[in-house]
């Protein structure tokens, strides 16, 4: 039932479906229009950096400062300097745009870097990819170049520093030892000449060591400086694409996307609305939140219907009527208990309802003498609804003769319409109606009053001297605080009615 709620929820708002619907699928197709496709372009560089580093200089006296992952080769193509000269020459790519759409890797060995660029421009994807590389090979071969000169030049001062300072120490050692004579026996050194000839000569020895490994890395240096061009080395160029890489979707599929889209948020939404809707959706419903049963569950008559059914001479075939045949028909049980005069009044509890003279058909078409009776006096509606322009000359029990009755087109269906003046032009009351009711009920075998909502003061002064009432209760219309109140109001005036479901 819940289910079956929420459908005929979203149903009544067939319209506003239809209308997201409608510019849905308009939505879809400003943007299927604005799709492009997405070209790629890819250009290689052999990367010789770590082998250069690894194996011209075994020394291990130069340190080459080379990027080591891919996320320091990414830092190195796209740096912030390099992204501002692109968008000089791109001026409707910015920076956040040119860094999602450029990607830089490399393979396991480090040793080939890719670098991706995606644009909808296939000319801009193989002029970018082409400048990027460039730049970092320049930039990378430059970097290197300079680091090895330093190293160049550092080695060159500090072999030519060792050469004097060994030098020097030679000229020590030698001034620090005795002559040697032409004959006999060199002379003895003395032990402190023994200790400074010791100590020069092991400074010399430590200084011919640095030397020889400062000079080896030196040639290191000079023969590897020829190879800093094969460095980084582009192994091929990015070409213009001709396919694009990103087809867009068709224009179809998108608007459909859209639609479905719009209409699930919409239905969404629609459910939310209708769980928190303070009406009452089904007769389940009224019984769950309000403990109120229902007698009788109705379906509400288009106009069109109504008139139909006044207008025909037979009843209709069961269908659509039947609920409001079957109440008849408990009506007409009734009527045969009290043999006449059976009155009922119809009410609801916020809005009066069309459908006194519906009923009222019903009932005559039964073969019962039925008097409808419009309460309404504030806003009289049943003398449009039901054609009563004969007058009818009602004979009371008391011997007086009502002439304000009005007999309908259809057999045994009579009205009293609310504007109507009785005997010596007093106007219908409800307080004049109230006493002019015992003597109807002899005159006819039905009474129906047709009265206003519940907490009206005409309802009130003849709720209590009806045989039964009907409270009409319209789904989607009346609240659960205007039927709770509504039966507190029928508590306090002390009857019971029965509640009628009109869908």
């Amino acid at each position: 039932m819940e289910l079956k709620a929420y459908l005929e929820g979203i149903g009544r708002k067939w319209w506003l479906l239809g209308l997201v619907a409608l510019l849905s699928w308009s939505l879809g197709g400003m943007i299927a229009s604005n799709q492009t496709p997405i070209y790629t372009s890819s250009v290689a560089i052999l990367l010789n950096d770590r082998l250069l580093a690894n194996t011209a200089f075994p020394s291990g006296m130069v340190q080459l400062n080379i990027p080591t992952s891919s996320q320091q080769y990414q830092g190195k193509v796209v740096s912030p300097a390099i992204l501002r000269r692109i968008m000089k020459t791109y001026p409707h790519l910015n920076e956040e745009q040119l860094k999602n759409n450029i990607s830089v890797s490399t393979d396991q060995t480090n040793q080939i870097l890719l670098i991706h660029v995606n644009d909808i421009s296939p000319y801009a994807t193989a002029d970018i990819a082409n400048f990027l590389a460039s730049m970092f090979v320049k930039a990378q071969t430059d970097s290197i170049q300079r680091q090895m000169s330093y190293y160049n030049q550092w080695l060159q001062e500090t072999t030519t520093r060792l050469n004097d300072q060994i030098n020097k120490l030679n000229l020590q050692i030698e001034a620090a030892t005795p002559p040697q004579p032409q004959r006999g026996p060199a002379p003895a050194l003395t032990p402190a000449q023994k200790v400074t000839l010791t100590q020069y000569q092991s400074q010399v020895n430590q200084d011919r060591h640095a030397l020889y490994n400062y000079q080896q890395s030196l040639l290191e240096v000079q023969h590897a400086l020829p190879m800093i061009a094969q460095t980084y080395s582009i192994l091929q160029k990015a070409d213009i694409p001709e396919e694009p890489t990103v087809l867009p979707l068709p224009g179809l599929v998108i608007q459909g996307l859209v639609l479905a889209a719009g209409l699930l948020l919409t239905i969404c939404v629609l459910v939310a609305l209708d769980f928190f809707t303070p009406f009452v959706r089904h007769k389940q419903e009224l019984l769950r939140l309000a403990g109120i049963s229902v007698t009788a569950e109705i379906p509400q008559l288009h106009p069109s219907e109504q008139r139909k059914l006044l207008s025909a001479e037979k009843l209709p075939l069961p269908g659509r009527l039947m609920p409001l045949r079957l109440l008849g028909s408990a009506i007409s049980a009734g009527i045969m208990r009290d043999k006449g005069g059976y009155t009922i009044l119809l009410s609801s509890p916020r809005k009066k309802r069309r459908l006194a003279t519906v009923l009222a058909s019903v009932l005559a078409h039964k073969g019962h003498k039925t008097l409808l009776v419009d309460m309404d006096f504030e806003h009289p509606e049943l003398h449009n609804q039901l054609e009563a322009e004969e007058l009818y000359t009602c004979q009371t029990s008391k011997g007086h003769e009502l002439s304000c009755i009005r007999q309908s087109t259809q057999p045994n269906l009579f009205l009293l319409p609310a504007q109507a003046t009785l005997s010596q032009g007093e106007p219908l009351t409800a307080t004049t109606l109230l006493t002019l009711l015992p003597e109807l009920q002899h005159s006819f075998d039905l009474i129906i009053l047709d009265a206003p909502p519940v907490d009206h003061p005409d309802t009130h002064i003849l709720i209590s001297k009806v045989r039964q009432v009907l409270l009409f209760v319209r789904k989607r219309r009346d609240s659960l605080k205007a039927i709770k109140m509504a039966r507190a109001t029928c508590e306090k005036l002390k009857t019971q009615p029965l509640y009628v479901f009109l869908t």
